[in-house]
């Protein structure tokens, strides 16, 4: 990213906000023009929270050289670039990453959380048993050690001490709440593998919708309606607990819940759920995964800036309806 930054400097910028357990840097990649402007409205998508999802940070990585290539040439991608704030992290857990690259071991290979220092619990049949790591989508604020996640160190699904318990979650926390994003976010998107699933808020119990429900949904059938007309992939839509198992703590919900962004989203992108090993995607699909899902995504981002302006429109139309009102107040007297 950095080399795409000393060539792009227009348009990209190196987001640095914070730091892992093993002191990796947590980077993306922030594009737009002019690239110091901070007031335009803004979209995030991230990836490789779960470090065994490989396939999640190719398809952002993919995102970037789309957004990047594009300005002055596709007029699309030129609105977007002008018009908002783009934001892709990549790999949101880099030291899991890293690790998940040291061994083909299955145990190593497909290690699902963070690098925390370990934790040590009682084991009911005595001794003490010691484990590393925390699912980092189990310890966002929003329902947090509830369904889905457990309180056993040694579990995948382990919740962490308390929500943001970890310097990863902490740092997408305090970066969205910084004055640089709060207040402007319109998107988010998070992507994972695997099951090809176009999943919106709430996933912490069946049934469980935010206001905009309606929008959310219609949005998505768009999504993945285009998505499929690149390979024919199918997606499902629906909210985690209802088309997958509940889950508490994630960032999708939280963003939705504490931060109010109008189109949140996570992906689950190819294989489908049956098949196995999907973690391991085979290396002729990379490129197919990423063309197809980006098209989706650009679904949302037309969407989001959409609405955007509309909203625009209607302050401007209210501003002058009131100004008019001024005037003809003062002509009467």
């Amino acid at each position: 990213m950095r080399t795409i930054e000393f060539y792009y400097p227009h348009i990209t910028k190196l987001v640095r906000i914070g730091e892992t357990h093993e002191g990796a840097p947590i980077e993306g990649l922030k594009i737009g023009y002019p690239i110091r402007d901070i007031n335009k409205r803004a979209f995030w998508i991230d990836a490789n929270i779960h470090a065994r999802e490989w396939a999640s940070s190719h398809t952002a990585l993919y995102f970037i050289n789309q957004l990047v290539s594009g300005f002055e040439k596709d007029p699309v991608i030129t609105r977007y670039i002008r018009s908002i704030n783009i934001y892709i992290f990549p790999c949101l857990n880099p030291d899991g990453y890293e690790y998940t690259r040291s061994k083909p071991n299955p145990q190593v290979r497909l290690w699902r959380k963070n690098r925390s220092p370990q934790k040590c619990i009682r084991s009911p049949w005595g001794g003490r048993r010691c484990c590393a790591g925390v699912d980092l989508n189990r310890n966002f604020d929003f329902h947090w050690a509830e369904v889905g996640s457990s309180e056993n160190p040694c579990s995948y699904l382990y919740q962490g001490e308390s929500a943001f318990s970890e310097p990863e979650t902490r740092a997408v926390r305090d970066f969205l709440l910084s004055p640089e994003m709060q207040g402007k976010l319109d998107g988010f998107i998070t992507l994972h593998t695997y099951a090809q699933l176009w999943i919106h808020p709430y996933s912490h119990k069946e049934e469980s919708f935010p206001d905009n429900y309606a929008q959310l949904k219609r949005t998505a059938k768009r999504a993945v309606s285009r998505l499929k007309k690149v390979y024919g992939t199918q997606y499902r839509i629906g909210t985690g607990a209802d088309i997958l198992a509940p889950a508490s703590g994630g960032s999708d919900d939280w963003a939705k819940n504490a931060l109010g962004v109008k189109f949140v989203y996570l992906i689950e992108l190819r294989p489908q759920l049956e098949l196995l090993n999907g973690f391991i995607l085979n290396k002729d699909e990379l490129i197919p995964t990423a063309v197809e899902t980006w098209e989706g995504v650009r679904t949302v981002i037309d969407d989001a800036i959409r609405a955007n302006d509309l909203l625009n429109l209607k302050s401007i139309a209210s501003e002058s309806l009131s100004a008019l009102g001024q005037f003809m107040k003062h002509k009467l007297r």
